[in-house]
């Protein structure tokens, strides 16, 4: 079964992270993206574009070593 509740306590520490679920699974898929707080849906694909590129970048063989 599954169930929604809004009778959460409020956050009392503004530092504390903070898990927000919204949507709906149907035959349990789901996705998950972290959003930093502040940040816009669309700041968080930018953050994530920028990091992957970041990634590649540092992975890219060496042509020195051989790779």
């Amino acid at each position: 079964g599954g169930g929604m509740s809004d009778d959460y306590p409020l956050r009392t520490d503004p530092n504390l992270p903070t898990l927000q679920v919204r949507g709906l699974a149907v035959l349990g898929g789901v996705n998950v993206e972290v959003r930093l707080p502040g940040e816009t849906s669309r700041d968080a694909k930018k953050r994530r574009r920028l990091e992957r590129r970041r990634t590649q970048v540092l992975e890219e063989p060496n042509e020195s070593d051989g790779r």
